[in-house]
């Protein structure tokens, strides 16, 4: 855990201060690879699947690359929500929506199955994946996991945003989460995070810097609404506030630390992601870098 009041609150893996079941399961997948996180709410009974055994691992933790949603699907397998940048499936023609119903043969009964199958493969092994309505299985070599701690939002650096339907709090009026044309500071926080706090005062000055036609901001927390209401009642919070308590945003912005700011360009990409102040001096250059920027033409538009 970082220390000190410039750090930020990591919450994801380390610690766990909250629990994030959809982003959980798919670091689980893209990362992790261990057995011990074996299901404990695997199904059981006469209808429950039950994978065959594991052949030999390959070689060290494999990592696939994939984001699972918690729920499975129609066809019982488990669902793809996002491909991780620079792994085995974005590589691949997985797309996102895939339903999953087996690997190498082996049937997972949740998200978590499918990491433990993953991981029994190892790094540089082949993995079948046969997909719902797609004729032949996908074949694909599993990579060796990458070292070290890694923090999967930057890792969206450089890739298309995500437009996620919202719920502002201050007017109950439902949105989308970007704006077209804008640039975008979209913050991850939470009440209890003491760093969100020291930040409210950089995001007011930031914010009155820019017209709402060159900057939008949207703060995302997983709390409910009644603790943001009460929170708003003592602080002045001038964009539009969030409460994901289905974790549908932070669910496709992999967050693992409050405060978590993500700077999208006006074109939709991500350009940026910082994470405490620390990182603060950097997120302003970049803005101001974005919002110079002319907008991008539209596609099939005249030169």
């Amino acid at each position: 855990m970082l220390a000190g009041p410039r750090a930020a609150c990591v919450v994801l893996i380390h610690g766990s201060v909250m629990s994030h079941r959809l982003v959980s399961a798919a670091l689980f997948v893209a990362f992790m690879g261990a057995a011990e996180f074996r299901p404990a709410f695997a199904q059981s009974g006469p209808d429950a699947a039950v994978p065959s055994e594991a052949p030999p691992a390959v070689g060290g933790p494999a990592w696939l690359g994939v984001m699972l949603a918690a729920e499975t699907g129609p066809g019982g397998g488990v669902i793809v929500r996002r491909t991780i940048p620079g792994s085995p499936a974005a590589a691949s023609t997985l797309q996102r929506g895939a339903e999953l119903l087996s690997i190498n043969g082996r049937v997972p009964v949740n998200p978590v199955d499918f990491t433990t199958m993953v991981s029994e493969i190892g790094a540089g092994g082949q993995a079948t994946l046969v997909i719902a309505g797609v004729a032949d299985p996908l074949v694909l070599t599993l990579a060796a996991r990458p070292p070290g701690p890694i923090n999967l939002t930057r890792m969206m650096i450089d890739t298309p945003a995500v437009d996620v339907p919202i719920t502002d709090v201050h007017t109950s009026t439902a949105q989308g989460l970007l704006a077209p044309g804008r640039v975008h500071i979209v913050e991850f926080w939470a009440t209890w995070c003491g760093p969100c706090h020291a930040a409210l005062p950089q995001l007011r000055e930031i914010r009155g810097r820019y017209t709402d036609t060159d900057l939008r901001m949207v703060a995302v927390t997983t709390e409910d609404e009644a603790t943001v209401r009460a929170f708003m009642a003592r602080e002045t919070l001038p964009w539009p506030v969030v409460a994901d308590t289905a974790e549908a945003v932070a669910a496709e912005y992999w967050v693992e630390a409050y405060p978590t700011w993500v700077v999208i360009d006006r074109g939709g990409v991500i350009r940026g992601v910082y994470t405490g102040l620390d990182e603060w001096a950097t997120l302003q250059r970049m803005v101001a870098t974005l919002v110079a920027e002319p907008l991008p033409p539209e596609e099939g538009s005249q030169q």
